[in-house]
C-alpha cells in the first residue's frame, strides 16, 4: 500500500514559490534558462510529476537538483519527494545521494517530520546499497593505490637494472679502450708478421712447383700472381679490421 502523500501536494507547494523566487542563473546549455525563474519552477515541477505519474524516477531526478540548484527555501514534501526518486531509481550511485539526503531529513526534521515513516522505510532499502557502494568505492581507490604503487615499483627497478647496465657498459668500455690503445698494436703487428710468413712460404712453394721434373705452368703462374696479391695486400689494415670485427666494443645500453 503506498502511504506516500498525494502528489499533487507538491506540486501546489513548490509551484506556490515561483512567483516569490529571485533567481541568480548562470548560463547553462539548457533551454529551460532562458525563461523566467517562476516559469521554470512550473516546468520542472511538471517534468517531475510526469516521470514519477509514469514510474520513471530516474528521469526526474535532473529536475529536483535543478530546483536544488536555485539555493531558496523547499517545504518538506519536496525533500521527501527527492529522497523517494533516489530510492526508487534503483541505482547505487543515486543510493549514495539518498542516504545523504535521509540523513539530511532525519537532521532537519527529526520523528516530527510528516514523512518520517516514510523516510525510515526508504532508509531500510537505501543505506545497505550505498554501503556497498562506498566498500566499492574504497575496493576501487585501494586498487588504484595498488596498481600505483606496482607502476612506481616497476619503473624504479628499470631504472635500476639501467644503471647497472650503466655501470657494467662503463667498465666494459673502459677495458675496450685499454685494449684498443695497448693490446690491439700488438696483435696487428704479430698478424703482419704471420702474413708476410705465409707469403715467403707461398713464393718458395711455386719455385719449388717450377723445378719440378713435370710442371703445370698455368697452375704455377696462377699461384705466383697470388702470392704476389698476397705480399702487396695492406696487412695492417685488413689484420687490424679482422681483429676489431673479433672483439667488437660493448653496446651502449638502451633506456
Amino acid at each position: 500500500m503506498n502511504t506516500s502523500p498525494p502528489l499533487q501536494y507538491l506540486t501546489k507547494l513548490v509551484a506556490a514559490l515561483g512567483c516569490a523566487l529571485i533567481f541568480g542563473l548562470a548560463h547553462a546549455a539548457d533551454p529551460l534558462d532562458s525563461l523566467p525563474p517562476e516559469i521554470q519552477v512550473d516546468v520542472l515541477m511538471k517534468r517531475i510529476t510526469d516521470a514519477i505519474s509514469s514510474g520513471d524516477y530516474k528521469s526526474s531526478l535532473p529536475s529536483f537538483r535543478k530546483l536544488i540548484s536555485f539555493n531558496k527555501p523547499l517545504p518538506e514534501s519536496f525533500d521527501f519527494y527527492y529522497i523517494e526518486a533516489l530510492a526508487k531509481s534503483d541505482t547505487y550511485d543515486s543510493a549514495v545521494e539518498a542516504e545523504e539526503r535521509i540523513k539530511q531529513y532525519f537532521s532537519k526534521y527529526g520523528k516530527k517530520g510528516a514523512h518520517y515513516k516514510e523516510v525510515v522505510g526508504h532508509s531500510v532499502d537505501v543505506l545497505p546499497k550505498a554501503h556497498a557502494v562506498r566498500e566499492r568505492e574504497q575496493a576501487r581507490v585501494e586498487a588504484e593505490r595498488v596498481s600505483i604503487l606496482a607502476r612506481e615499483e616497476e619503473k624504479r627497478l628499470r631504472a635500476e637494472k639501467h644503471k647497472q647496465a650503466m655501470i657494467a657498459y662503463e667498465t666494459a668500455f673502459a677495458e675496450y679502450q685499454q685494449w684498443e690503445s695497448r693490446v690491439l698494436p700488438g696483435d696487428v703487428s704479430s698478424c703482419e708478421s704471420r702474413r708476410r710468413e705465409n707469403s715467403d712460404r707461398c713464393e718458395a712453394l711455386v719455385k719449388k712447383k717450377a723445378s719440378a721434373f713435370w710442371v703445370d705452368h698455368a697452375a704455377v703462374q696462377r699461384q705466383g700472381a697470388f702470392c704476389s696479391d698476397l705480399r702487396r695486400y695492406p696487412y695492417s689494415h685488413d689484420c687490424e679490421k679482422d681483429l676489431r670485427k673479433a672483439t667488437p666494443p660493448p653496446v651502449r645500453p638502451v633506456e
